[in-house]
C-alpha cells in the first residue's frame, strides 16, 4: 500500500467519524439529554383564575386594617401572583394620614410584599392635622412595598401641593410620614 491510499483511507475515516459525532449530538439534542437551559425565555405564568370585583385586604396582628386594593378585574396566575386592572390602592392610619393610588394596572406579589403599579399613577395623601391641603404625585410607575410601608419609582416623577410644584427623577416615599425624596433633576416651581 502506497502513501496515497493510506491518506484516502485517513481521510474517509475522518469524515466518517466526523458524520457519526454529528448524527450523536443531533439525537442528544433531539431527545433532550442536553443540561437545562438557564439563561433562556421562561414560560409564561399560567392563568389559574379571572376575577371581578375585587377588594384585597391586608391588615397587622392585630386585626388592623394596613391596606385594601380594590380593582374592577384581575387574574390569579399559577405562580401566586394577581394581575389588577385599574387598581386603586388605600391606606388610612386613623387621625394621621390617608393615602389613596390609582393606576391603570398592578401586578401583586405572590408573597404580598409588593405591589407594581404601572400605567399612569396617580397618588393623593392628606393628613388629617394638615391645613394646607392634599399632596398630589403623579408617575408613569410606582412599586409599593405596603409591608414596609415605602413607595418608589426610577421615572419621572411630579409632585403638587399647594402653592408649588416639584419634577424630578426618580422617587423614594414613605407612606407612613408621607415623606419624600427626589433622587435627582428637582426642579421647584412656586406660585401664589
Amino acid at each position: 500500500m502506497n502513501r496515497l491510499a493510506a491518506d484516502r483511507i485517513s481521510g474517509a475515516l475522518t469524515l466518517l467519524l466526523l458524520a457519526a459525532l454529528t448524527t450523536v449530538a443531533w439525537l442528544l439534542a433531539e431527545l433532550g439529554l442536553r443540561g437545562p437551559i438557564s439563561d433562556g425565555p421562561q414560560a409564561p405564568e399560567t392563568v389559574k383564575a379571572s376575577l371581578q370585583g375585587i377588594e384585597l385586604q391586608r391588615t397587622d396582628l392585630n386585626g388592623h386594617r394596613l391596606y385594601v386594593i380594590q380593582a374592577t378585574a384581575g387574574t390569579l396566575t399559577e405562580e401566586g401572583t394577581i394581575a389588577l386592572v385599574q387598581p386603586s390602592l388605600e391606606r388610612l392610619l386613623a387621625g394621621s394620614q390617608h393615602t389613596q393610588i390609582r393606576a391603570g394596572s398592578a401586578t401583586l406579589s405572590a408573597d404580598q410584599s409588593t405591589v407594581q403599579l404601572t400605567g399612569g399613577v396617580t397618588t393623593t395623601q392628606a393628613r388629617a392635622t394638615q391645613a394646607q391641603g392634599l399632596t398630589l404625585l403623579t408617575t408613569e410607575a410606582l412599586l409599593v412595598r405596603p409591608l414596609e410601608e415605602r413607595a418608589s419609582t426610577p421615572g419621572e416623577v411630579r409632585i403638587d401641593q399647594p402653592g408649588r410644584s416639584l419634577t424630578g427623577s426618580g422617587l423614594e416615599l414613605n407612606l407612613r410620614s408621607g415623606e419624600y425624596r427626589i433622587l435627582s433633576n428637582t426642579r421647584l416651581e412656586l406660585r401664589p
